[in-house]
């Protein structure tokens, strides 16, 4: 008996040693894959042919981004189910049960998972204006990689080997025009996920970022200094420097093209007047948003003509944003070969609750209110 006890103490011992190896292999296993895993700095993205960089860090670390994120959840703590459609009735009841006791602690956990910074950067090749995109995440950056592999596989996307780097070609099932598809290229390095609408863009970025260990320095730009120094007040940084391929009286009048009374590109032609670089910082206090924008290298003549056409376009947005009840305190500042612009778009708040509100009333999937009276 004595001899069977110790045979089945030593079966039980090895079973239990097993179990709790394969249990810290499913623990590792699991960190693995839902770690950030090794990545580098987006803004080390930034290159000697960079034109412009906007850069975001982590929600987490910005006190007006967890501000306005525990009063928008507030908002929607708010809402009444009865307003909803009977169909989506008992699923919002359970969400406001969720949330009804939100405070910034579960805020902060929850924007805890959010990307820990992005970058998003254009370059000049020689022929356009390329744009790439870097995101780290905070968690499960190598089970993306895998998901991204096996969807690639599913979905024969193109795959492209450089220097050791796998390169997928995603084509875009809704190009209009087939001869020239709007395809993006997805990349890793390491475990930052990098992005792009041109392959050697993408290609020039692996090389660039490479490392094995540690990351090293990141390449000169003109742009890092500016960048640094934004940083270190705003939540959303950009820098821009002049460039002969760019036509920003375009790419505003696009932006702004769903707003009421649009304008065009040759009447905001006054933005594609020279300039050595431009900055803008983006962030939150409470429910207000504040951006400041600041352009350099101007000469006299030209501060003059691109302060107008800011107050100008500050008059027009201020009466479409007033329309649906948003206040924009906009300033314009003069100096001799410079301009600064700040904004103020003030109770974000109260017009989320609003839109919301007006949404529901209207029986409109939430998000898919008018923006304004002559909006689609």
């Amino acid at each position: 008996r004595s001899k069977g006890l110790k045979t089945l103490m030593t079966c039980g011992c090895g079973c239990a040693v097993l179990m709790l190896l394969t249990a810290i292999g499913g623990y590792l296993g699991l960190r693995y894959f839902l770690g950030p895993g090794d990545q580098i700095p987006t803004d080390h993205m930034l290159g000697e042919d960079t034109v412009f960089v906007m850069h975001m860090d982590a929600l987490s670390q910005d006190v007006g981004a967890k501000e306005l994120a525990v009063e928008l959840i507030q908002v929607v703590g708010k809402i009444d189910p009865a307003d909803l459609a009977p169909e989506d009735r008992e699923a919002f009841e359970e969400l406001l049960d969720g949330i009804k006791d939100f405070g910034t602690e579960d805020v902060e956990e929850i924007i805890s998972f959010l990307p820990s910074s992005m970058t998003l950067i254009a370059e000049d090749n020689g022929t356009e204006l390329t744009k790439s995109f870097g995101i780290n995440l905070s968690s499960g950056s190598r089970g993306l990689k895998w998901l991204i592999k096996s969807h690639a596989m599913d979905r024969a996307w193109t795959t492209h080997d450089h220097e050791g780097f796998e390169i997928w070609e995603a084509s875009s099932e809704s190009s209009a025009d087939e001869s020239e598809p709007d395809n993006g290229f997805i990349g890793f390095q390491h475990d930052t996920l990098l992005l792009s609408n041109n392959q050697e863009a993408l290609q020039w970025l692996l090389d660039r970022t490479a490392y094995e260990d540690e990351p090293g320095p990141p390449a000169e730009s003109e742009l890092r200094l500016h960048l640094e120094q934004l940083r270190k007040r705003w939540l959303i940084s950009c820098v821009l420097r002049d460039s002969p391929r760019l036509d920003l009286a375009t790419t505003f009048a696009e932006a702004l093209s769903s707003v009421e009374n649009p304008l065009t590109p040759a009447e905001l032609d006054w933005l594609n007047t020279p300039f050595s670089h431009a900055t803008t910082g983006i962030g939150f206090v409470g429910a207000d948003m504040t951006v400041r924008i600041e352009i350099s290298g101007l000469t006299k003549e030209d501060v003059a003509e691109v302060a107008a056409g800011f107050e100008q376009l500050g008059d027009r947005l201020s009466a479409t944003l007033g329309e649906q009840d948003l206040e924009l305190l906009f300033e314009v500042i003069q100096g001799s070969s410079s301009l600064a612009i700040n904004a103020n778009l003030l109770s974000l708040q109260a017009w989320v609750e609003e839109q919301l509100k007006s949404d529901l009333k209207d029986g409109q999937p939430l998000g898919d209110g008018k923006t304004s009276e002559g909006g689609d």
